[in-house]
């Protein structure tokens, strides 16, 4: 498939998962049992209040409330927000889900939680401002003792590659196609979509994101003061190889 560089309107993080939102469960059509069974060996036995930092459709929210937690949900998109409840609802979950940035989360949960989940790449949507204030916010948010478990894409990887697909899923109506542009300070990220069944029924929408690098990343955890920063590729926990993985999910403690 080849792929133009897109001359879309770019949206804001919000406008765009707005627009998104409903479509959203196609686009991450995967299986949440694999992740269900993995996660769990990331919180320590005694977790009871756990925070999904860009929680999208609550996918992870869901999983983690499986696991007896007390979750709450934060994400940028007020339409994220409602599809969450929603999901969360038809999954018998109680969650509490709140419209809110990452980086300007509120003092009220401050030290409330033992464990923080942010799973999605969502790090990649925020600029190096925003970063350093969610990572402190992440910080500030957990109880002594507490856990952080952020997944980002190894961006080094992918600007050494230069490739510009992400990847094509599809479900029983739709297929969806996510791509890049590269810019010089910052991505375009687009997503294609188009009916199986009708090609010209097709949409596309653009957003700008941020490719913060693995090493990047790490020394802003540590300035914020994390520690027993542990680096895996997947939820299985194989060890993160800047040169070949994929994906880098970062383990660290407060």
């Amino acid at each position: 498939m080849q792929i133009t560089k897109s001359k879309n309107k770019v949206l804001d993080t919000g406008e765009f998962y707005n627009k998104i939102a409903p479509k959203y469960l196609g686009l991450t059509n995967k299986s949440n049992s694999r992740k269900k069974k993995l996660l769990t060996h990331f919180i320590k036995p005694n977790a009871k209040t756990a925070a999904d930092i860009g929680c999208g459709a609550g996918n992870d929210s869901i999983i983690i409330d499986s696991y007896g937690l007390k979750v709450t949900g934060f994400d940028v998109s007020e339409e994220m927000i409602s599809v969450a409840k929603i999901n969360a609802q038809n999954n018998n979950s109680i969650i509490t889900f709140i419209n809110e940035s990452s980086a300007k989360i509120s003092e009220k949960y401050f030290g409330r939680f033992d464990f923080i989940l942010s799973i999605g790449n969502t790090f990649a949507n925020l600029s190096t401002y925003d970063l350093n204030r969610t990572i402190e916010k992440m910080y500030l948010m957990l109880d002594d003792g507490g856990t952080v478990l952020i997944h980002i894409l190894n961006y080094e990887l992918i600007t050494n590659q230069d490739n510009r697909i992400v990847n094509i899923t599809e479900d029983n109506e739709r297929t969806y196609v996510r791509f890049y542009d590269f810019e010089k300070n910052f991505w375009n990220f687009n997503i294609m979509h188009y009916s199986n069944n009708n090609k010209s029924d097709r949409e596309l929408i653009t957003t700008k994101i941020y490719p913060h690098f693995p090493n990047s990343v790490i020394t802003k955890m540590e300035n914020a003061g994390f520690m027993k920063i542990q680096k895996f590729e997947d939820l299985e926990k194989n060890r993160f190889n800047i040169e070949t993985s994929k994906d880098l999910y970062i383990l660290a403690e407060k």
